[in-house]
Formats: structure tokens, sequence, C-alpha cells
């Protein structure tokens, strides 16, 4: 702390009675007795902070000194906007000044002094018949209150000066003191007439009036500076008594009662006033962080205290700093600067810091705050003028908006942290029992529960905990709101035991070898799971092997599913490995079946894929895509693969891990059951880089002796899956395993090829319907197997089995990954990026079709007219399916998949079509996008989840949830975030901008309408009456309403008439634009026009 009393803040020896720093905390002001007039002083304060600065004779000191007033000048208060200075002073006048544009000059009749900068009189404000004493600015300048000796107080109206809003009228002496609420409901004066009263601002009739602390108190005081604590809770008079002794009185909010106050002080407390912040600091003696604030006092006895709301004592007490009794405190915005005025005509300044007082609420935060407690209304909003309501229309509409906004609030959930009262909260399970059972092993089992919080001890909470109470005042304001009451929560014990790890009632067989053909992917990692994490690029899903190392005779389940949950897009997708431990005896191997003994007598873990967005190839139906049914294969077979149709295992102390991206969607086999291995012992780690790129790593786990001694390792044996997969390179090294090098059917880096599963006695069958005929279709991969390569076999029969006769047949040098038909045309693609076009008779359209690389999706639009094919290098083909098929979009770059993104590798989820046949790409990240022809390039219709201006909106209705835009928007609810409130609804407007043109481009009519509205009422809440009116002015259309080139009638079939009635409602919501309502409502009623 420092303690400055620079000696040229002076007023030629004359009193000064007031003081105030400016908002920009760059200069104060301080008015006074000049010579035979008033006089106000603007002040640098950078000298009196900075002791070089007050050396330097180029830094100005007094900037501007202003002789108007006719005598004394008795208060000074800056606006704050920091535009307007107010003085008042025994001249019945008060004048407010503004900084002239001109520059400075010699002060007339200053000996010498020069001005460095200009104000000239604004505003001369006279109605007082007395002299004015005190003057102060409400919440957001709307108000401008004066008190005077005359008795009364004046309320002007700051946008309408010099006109008055009201003339307070009560006091029977004269009023020394005014203040206002920071939340801007009431006004406090106090007067010499040993009163306080508290006014209303809603109606300006007195809300209450204290006396009794002021019976005792004599008028010795020129002024009674009386302030408002900064969260509203408190107001803090002067000159009280309390048994004989001089006081500050506290008064609460809350019923307005006084049962503390400041003492010490000798003589009469001439000015109170509260630093603008509330502060927060870690207490070591309470082990809390609290929240206070903190007051200056001053007094007649010439002592200044400061005092902090979380200490008993003051932070420190200042004497005989000045020879008269102190007039007028000020603080600065940031909270670290005092000043304070004598009658002896000189300032003192006290500089303090972070660490004294703590650290200040941001503005935010303390908006926030006061919000929490008052409700939205606050500040301005609170303190605007009475609304006229010019038209009765208006309140109405106000009201059904009100309502509309309350059903919302009890069903929607709170949107981007603002949390709003829901009366009516369903109650999750019973909340007076608790469940507990015991494991086999002995330890307890507690089955967690949800207990509803109790309204009244959470809005106590509340209240203590950002709030001044009157137990908390003169403490730290973190109160405990715990209950000592005893936990009425009843512990019901349960009898059966259950296997740990396993949850009551859902107790699974731990020898069942039933076949799981789909893995639910668990939304957040759950206990017992390891997350591998995955970087994009290269990865090998050609291998699943695992390599088998030195494992345990423990029965393990290894399951591997990629995590897709929405709520967590911004951190990297991983793989979750989960092991479940099941007791009792491990599992015996399983059978050999009479394929593997032919094969040799390796043994390998196999890992089961799957994911919540996995979508494979669906080739059943000629008009969906085949994504259905695209898998990243876990374990593959066929002539691209091992010969003997089985992958080879190693004996190593590691076992090398490899899956498919976390993005790609994948599926498990369902003709295998599902093989229980051993538990692992070892760790696995993910590699971040490349493996060829590595360094040799160390071995770890057992000594390598271990190995030499032929240690057997009980394995479980599984029959190979006879599936069409991916090229198997080379089986991974025991430590480093070697990026694959680019191939057609594996580019690195790509996207998976798509590849078909057996369904049927090793072959795949689909029915599809070409030219009005069923074709059974048959698939078998690897028919022959010869010298020069595998043959495989397309057969199409008369029934849906594969003993019925056979109507045409086609063998392929290559297999077959796809089965597609449309109206006219049976597709089959290949792996060998080949697509194939044939005819209902099995003759063939085209010579095959070469891609690029083989094809990571292939859709067909609902009409069947349309052939989409996204290939594994990202790029686009589509295809118009007439007789000759031709190409509307050839090998077009898609853009939305190559970007780089270190978080997470981006995939392509699936392949539709927009009414006007465009097509529509959804990604894995939740964003999608479009191909535009006319712009040639991609445009995104969704935001990606993680995007920070994927702002969560309100839960759309039924009708609207249905539409287009609606369902391609599912994957991307959208982030909740905290936000101040203009910043939250700046965000929400452009949230719903981008649904409003994504809406447009799509043509959904039913969406428009509704972001339209949802756009105005965003902006009537914001109070943007300049883009409402270019929106309206939009819709409402030239006078005559005949259509030019620039302006249309209609929007996707809809009158714009018609929308313009229908956004016109949500202006009226906010009654600051009832004008604007009244004028658009005019004009669309029928024969407005008088020269129609």
């Amino acid at each position: 702390m420092k303690l400055l009393k620079p000696g040229w803040v002076a007023q030629d020896d004359h009193p000064i009675f007031s003081v105030d720093i400016h908002p920009s905390g760059t200069k104060f002001a301080t008015g006074g007795q000049g010579e035979d007039c008033g006089r106000v002083t603007v002040w640098n304060l950078a000298p009196i902070l900075n002791p070089k600065l007050q050396k330097d004779s180029t830094v100005p000191k007094m900037l501007c000194q202003m002789d108007n007033h006719l005598a004394c000048v008795n208060s000074v208060r800056w606006s704050g906007s920091g535009k307007y200075l107010a003085s008042a002073g025994d001249d019945q006048r008060v004048i407010l000044w503004t900084k002239s544009a001109y520059g400075g000059g010699a002060v007339f009749g200053g000996g010498g002094k020069v001005n460095h900068e200009s104000y000239r009189v604004a505003f001369t404000l006279r109605i007082h018949d007395g002299d004015v004493l005190d003057i102060a600015w409400s919440p957001g300048d709307i108000w401008l209150a004066t008190a005077s000796v005359d008795n009364t107080v004046v309320v002007w109206d700051v946008e309408k000066l010099p006109s008055t809003v009201a003339i307070l009228k009560g006091h029977t002496g004269h009023v020394k003191g005014v203040t206002w609420d920071p939340v801007g409901k009431y006004l406090a004066t106090q007067s010499a007439d040993k009163t306080l009263r508290v006014w209303r601002t809603s109606d300006w009739g007195e809300e209450a009036m204290v006396s009794e602390p002021f019976e005792e108190c004599g008028g010795t005081t020129h002024v009674l500076r009386l302030d408002w604590s900064p969260d509203g809770q408190y107001l803090v008079s002067a000159h009280a008594m309390n048994g004989g002794g001089p006081t500050a009185q506290i008064l609460e909010r809350d019923g307005w009662k006084f049962e503390k106050d400041f003492v010490g002080h000798r003589k009469a407390v001439t000015c109170v006033r509260f630093n603008d912040n509330i502060f927060e600091k870690y207490l070591d003696d309470v082990g809390k962080k609290a929240q206070y604030v903190c007051l200056a006092i001053g007094s007649r006895d010439r002592s200044l205290s400061v005092w902090l709301t979380s200490l008993k004592r003051p932070l420190f007490v200042i004497h005989d700093v000045f020879e008269s009794s102190i007039l007028d405190l000020a603080w600065s915005k940031d909270g670290l600067v005092l000043l304070a005025c004598s009658m002896d005509g000189s300032v003192a300044a006290v500089v303090l810091n972070e660490k004294e007082l703590g650290t200040a609420m941001t503005k935010d935060t303390k908006s926030a705050l006061l919000k929490k407690i008052y409700g939205q209304n606050i500040g301005p909003a609170q303190s605007s003028k009475p609304v006229l309501i010019e038209n009765p229309e208006l309140l109405k509409l106000a009201q059904n908006g009100a309502e509309n906004t309350d059903s919302e609030a009890e069903t929607a959930a709170p949107v981007n942290g603002n949390s709003r009262a829901v009366p009516n909260l369903a109650k999750r399970g019973p909340t007076d029992k608790q469940l507990e059972m015991r494991t086999s092993d002995g330890r307890r089992r507690i089955t967690p529960i949800y207990i509803l919080p109790n309204t009244e001890t959470t809005n106590q909470a509340v209240m203590n905990g950002n709030s001044m109470s009157s137990e908390s005042f003169g403490k730290y304001q973190m109160q405990s709101s715990s209950s000592e009451a005893k936990s009425k929560i009843r512990v019901e014990k349960l009898d059966g035991v259950v296997e740990p790890n396993v949850s009551p009632g859902k107790k699974s067989s731990p020898t069942s070898d039933k076949p799981a053909a789909t893995v639910e992917t668990p939304a957040v990692p759950k206990p017992n799971m390891i997350a591998i994490k995955h970087k994009p690029g290269p990865v090998n899903t050609a291998n699943p092997a695992i390599n088998s190392g030195q494992v345990s005779s423990g029965s393990t389940e290894v399951k591997t599913s990629t995590a897709t949950d929405s709520s967590d897009s911004q951190a990297p997708k991983v793989n979750m490995i989960q092991v479940k431990k099941a007791p009792g005896k491990p599992v015996e191997a399983a059978k050999k079946s009479d394929d593997e003994k032919v094969t040799k007598k390796k043994h390998h873990n196999r890992i089961e894929s799957s994911s919540s967005e996995s979508d494979s190839s669906d080739s059943d139906s000629s008009t969906s895509s085949s994504d259905d049914e695209t898998a990243s294969q876990t374990s593959k077979s066929g002539a691209d693969t091992d010969r003997n149709g089985e992958l080879k295992a190693k004996s190593k102390p590691e076992q090398a891990v490899t899956t498919a991206p976390a993005s790609a969607p994948t599926s498990a086999s369902t003709s295998a059951p599902i093989v229980k291995p051993s538990i692992i012992n070892n760790k696995r780690k993910a590699d971040d880089q490349p493996s060829s790129s590595l360094p040799p790593a160390k071995k770890r786990g057992r000594p390598p002796s271990s190995i030499a001694t032929g240690t057997s390792t009980p394995v479980l044996k599984t029959a190979p899956t006879p599936v069409a997969g991916t090229p198997s390179g080379p089986p991974p090294a025991p430590t480093i395993q070697p990026a694959l090098p680019p191939s057609p059917s594996r580019p690195c880096p790509g996207l998976p090829p798509i590849s078909l599963t057996n369904n049927r006695q090793n072959h795949y069958f689909t029915q599809h319907k070409v030219s009005t005929k069923v074709l059974n279709i048959f698939v078998h991969n690897d028919h022959h197997r010869s010298t020069a390569g595998s043959l495989h076999r397309v057969s199409v029969h008369t029934l849906a089995t594969l003993n019925s006769p056979i109507v045409w047949e086609l063998v392929l040098p290559s297999s077959v990954t796809a089965v597609l038909s449309s109206s006219h045309h049976l597709l089959l693609s290949c792996r060998d990026a080949t697509l194939h076009l044939l005819s209902c008779t099995g003759s063939r359209i085209l010579p095959p079709v070469s891609l690029p690389s083989p094809p990571h999706k292939l859709a067909v639009s609902p009409s069947g007219d349309l052939l989409a094919c996204v290939t594994t290098n990202a790029r686009l083909f589509i295809w118009k399916l007439e007789k000759i098929p031709k190409v509307v979009i050839k090998n077009e770059e898609i853009g939305p998949l190559n970007r780089i993104n270190k978080k997470q590798s981006i995939s392509l989820i699936k392949i539709t079509f927009s009414p006007d046949k465009q097509p529509i790409l959804s990604l894995s990240d939740g964003s999608v996008h479009t191909f535009s022809s006319d712009l040639g390039c991609w445009v995104q219709l969704v935001p990606g989840r993680s995007s920070p201006t994927n702002i969560k909106l309100a839960s759309l209705p039924p009708s609207v949830a249905s539409q287009p835009l609606a369902q391609l928007s599912a994957g991307s609810a959208g982030l909740t975030m905290k936000l101040d409130e203009k910043l939250e609804i700046s965000c929400v407007t452009s949230a719903i901008e981008a649904k409003l043109s994504s809406s447009l481009f799509l043509g959904s009519s039913g969406e428009y309408r509704y972001w339209l509205g949802a756009l105005v009422k965003n902006l009537a809440k914001g109070g943007h009456e300049a883009r409402l009116r270019s929106i309206l002015d939009d819709l409402l259309g030239p006078p005559d309403r005949k259509e030019t080139a620039s302006w249309k009638s209609s929007l996707l079939g809809t009158e714009k008439k018609t929308l313009l009635e229908e956004v016109l409602p949500y202006v009226a919501t906010n009654m600051a634009l009832q004008r604007l309502y009244s004028e658009y409502k005019g004009q669309v009623k029928e024969k407005t026009d008088l020269f129609c």
C-alpha cells in the first residue's frame, strides 16, 4: 500500500468538497470553492501514481479548470460512460460538462494556468430552490438524481434533458446524500431530518423509511454521502449513532433491517464509498475461496478507514492525513486507487495491490452473479423508463410470448450455461433407498442414486454463496449450505451375490459362447477400459491378429469399439478395449473345425470391432446406399489374404494390436462365435507416429529367458471366418509395425474400401429388382483358387436358395465388394477399383469402369437415376444412370475429408441426396456437406459438433424435427458454453442464421419458416432494430408489391406477406420495439395504401 498526498492538487487554499475518478482511470475531478465562484477542476492521475511523471515538466498535471458556478461546488460525479461530468453547487444549479474537440488555452484570470483539455457546458439544470449538496448517476446513465437543501430529490431524464422524471418529496430536512441501487430498482437518500428513505424506481413511491439509528445524531456534518454495496444486498449510511458513539449503519435489503454497523470513528461519519468490484481470495484460515467487498469510510475526525467484509477489523486506518473533515471519497474502476478530499483543500491517494485486496471478479462474472440473485432484468434494462403502451395489442402478444417462453423453459434444457428455473423436475428413481449387495470376493457393491436437491436449500445456498447475507457481513461470503440434519437415505441390503464388475440384474454367463454380431459403443470410457488414441493417417486394418504372448490361464473377453460420443467431440476418438474378468474355471479350447485342420495350426486372438456409427454396405435395396454393410473387417480371407486362410501368430512377450481408425466404421462377423482369450498382462500403447519412423523399442514384460524355456501359453482356438476383406500385408513385427505401402486396394493415407460379409452358406445373398424382375443374387468370393489367382462368381437364381436353378452367372477376377441396383442396371463393385454395369439378363452395358482407387461408399439416389461413388482417396463421382450412363460430377476432390485435424481423423458416414439431386455427405465429426455445381465447390450445411460457433439451440418441435436439415443435424447437437448475455445473443443469432441459410439452400420451406421466426425473436430480445427492419423490409417488399429482378413476392413457395404476418408478433415481445411493430403491422393490413 502507498499513501500519497500531492501538494499540487489544490484550489488556491480553498476547500475541496468533492472528488471523483473518471471511468478510464486516467484523470479525476474535484469540486469546491474558487475565487468568488465555484470551481471544478480536472486533474491528471498519472503523475500521482508515477513519481517520475511528477517531475516531468512535459506531463500536464492540471488538465482543465472551470469557474462557471456562481457559488461553491458541493459535488462532482462522472457518468458511467465517462461522457459527462456533473457538478452541483450552492448556486442551485447542476451543470453537465462534456469534453470539447477544441484544445485548451490559458485560464482566464488564472495567473498563468493553462488548460490542456477543453470542456464545454452541455446542459444547465435549474429546478432546485436551494443549494444542491449531492448528485448520483443511475446504472446505465439513464437518470441523474440531485439532492438539495430544499428537502427534495429531483430525478432527471438524461435522454431528454432538461426534462425530469420525478421530484421526490418526503424529507423534512436538508437532503445531504443520494445513491442508486446497482441493480437500478431503488434510490436511497439521507437527510438532516434524521431519516434514511428508500424510493422505488418503478413508481417513485417510498419503499422504506428508517429513523431509529439516526435519532441521536446532530446536524454537524456538511454532507451525508451514503452508498450501496456492489451486489446490492446492503446499504451503508453515513452519520449514525450506536450507544452514544458515531457509526456507519448497515441496512439489509431484505426487510431493511439494521442490525450491524461499522464502529471506531471518534466523530461523525461524513461519507461512505464502496469499491465497485467484488473481490475473491483464498482464505487459509478457513480453507476455502471467499467473495467479499470493500468500502472506505471518511469522518470528521480526519481519519480514513478501509474495510473488507471478509475481515472483522478494518484493513487499515489512516489518521491525521488531513487537517479538517473528510468530505468525499472516490475509487478507480479497477479498485486499486482510492482518493479522499478534505475541507482543508487537499487530496490524498491510497494505492493498493491485488495481494492486499484480492482478485477482482470479472465484469461478466459479476453480471452473472447479479442475474442469479435478481433475475435477467438488471442494470440498464431494469433502470429504463416505464414504457408507455401505445398499442393495446402488444400486451396480449407480449403475454403470449412470455407464456411460450415459460413452457419452453419447463421442457427444454438450459442452453449455453444460462440456467433457468424449472418448476417441475421429474425425479429420477427412488431418493430414499440405496441398494447394497455383496460380490463373490466379499466386497460391498452400492448402487449410486441421484438425489434431487432441495429447492429451499439450493436457493439459500445461492444467496449465501453469491451475496452478502446478514451472517456473513464482516466475515467471508462463501458459506456452506450443508445441512446438519441426518441423512434420510435408507440402505437396503440384498442377499444376492454378484460377480465383480457385473451390475445386478445384468449378469451373463461367463462361459456363454453366443455370437455377438454387434457390440454397442460406449458413450464414455467405462471401468476396465483402455483408451487407445489413433492419429489420422494410415492404419493397418488388414491384419487384426494379436500376436500371442505370455498370458495367464484366466479367461477374458476382449472387445474393441469405436467411441463416437458426440458430447465429447473435441477430444480425439479412441478405441476402447474392455477386459471383463470372468470368475470360475477357464473356458476349454474350442474344437477345431474341418477347415482349420487343413491349414497350419497357428492360433491368434480376435478383437471384435463395432461402432455406433458403423455403416455396413446395404446392398439389399436398390434405393439404399451401400454404406450399411461397409466394414473394416477384423478377420480377412480369400485370395488376397493368407493362402491358408488364417493369419500367423508369433509367441512374443508383447502383443501388437492393430485396429481400424477411430472414425472408420466397423462391424463384427456374424458367423463366428466370440472367442475368450486369456487375460493380457502386458500393457498396450498406441503409436502416435508412423511405426517405421520409430527406433527399436525395448521389450518389456518377462525377461527373454522365459521364451527360451519354451513355456507354453494356453490359447483358445478359433475357426477362421470366410469373409472378403482388404488384402493383408505381412505379419507385423513383434515391436514395430511397418507402414503399409500404397496399393490400389488400400491407398496410404486413405479411407477403407467397402466389403461384403457372407450371410448364407459362405455366400453373400441379396435381392434386387431390375427392370421389373426380381433377381436372387448370390456372391461367392474365392469361388475357385488357381495358380493365376482366385476366381469370384456372381450367380442369379430363380429362387432365394442356392440349390435353385441358375438364371445366369458371371465370373470376375477380383472379389466383389458391393451389389447395388437401379431401375435398369445392376451394379457391382470390385476390390480392384472397377465397376460393372449389367442388365437384368446379365449382359454388360459397359466395359468395366476403372476408378482411381477402390470405392469407399456407393449410393443410388431414391429415384434410382443417380449413382454416387466416393473412392478411398476421397474422390467423388456422380453418374446419371441412363441407358448409357453419363457423368455429372467427375473425380471431384472432397475437401472436407482432406482437412488436417490433429485431434481426430474425419471419415465419411453416409451419402444421401437433396431434393434437387445434389450429393450430401455426412462426416464423422458431425458436419454435413454438399457439392454445388453452380459454385463449383463444397458447401457446409451443418457445422462440426466441436465447432466453437455451433451453439446448442432450443429443442425443435416435432413438426420441424422430421424435416431434412433437422435429420442431417442429428449428429451435431451443438456445444453448451457459458457466455455473457450480449455475446450469447450474438452467437445464437449467428447459429440461427446458419440454419436459415442451410434451410434455404436445401429448399426446406417448413424449416425456413421456423428458423426465420427464431431469428426475429432473438433479434427482438437483443433489441437489434436495424437488423429487424432490414428483414421486415425484405418481407414487405415495395409499396406496389410488384416483383422485380431484386425482389420476389414468394420464397420457397410461401408468400412473403404470410411470413411477415408470422414473424411480426415476435417483435412485440420487446416493448421497446412497439413502434417498429405498429409501423409494419399497419402496412400489413389490407387497404392501407391511400393511393391504391
